[in-house]
């Protein structure tokens, strides 16, 4: 799917963007038109918890390769994106994530 808004044109300002045009809406016209799952803010040195929940809270894992591989990928990704992963817990039907980026930008 195309979405040509999200195209700057030629002089227009940086901080004309969809996304933050959404910002000035207010939260519950925000929240009517789903925007909770579009708005992705970064922060240097910006703390998160991360959390995710099977379907009908079922277990995410199959097995032990599966929780390796989610060890795998979690080192992955706090490579690539500058992470700090301070903590984690993995459950049958759920994660937790405590992670920071960083301060370096």
């Amino acid at each position: 799917m195309s979405d040509d808004t999200s195209k700057q044109t030629s002089g227009a300002s940086p901080l004309s963007t969809p996304v933050l045009d959404e910002l000035s809406l207010p939260l519950e016209e925000l929240v009517r038109r789903g925007a909770r799952q579009l708005i992705q803010l970064e922060f240097a040195g910006a703390l998160y918890h991360i959390t995710a929940r099977g379907d009908r809270r079922e277990p995410i894992y199959d097995d032990d390769r599966d929780r390796e591989t989610f060890h795998e990928v979690l080192a992955e990704v706090v490579e690539r994106f500058n992470w700090l992963c301070h903590a984690y817990c993995l459950m049958t039907n759920h994660y937790h994530l405590g992670t920071s980026t960083s301060t370096r930008g």
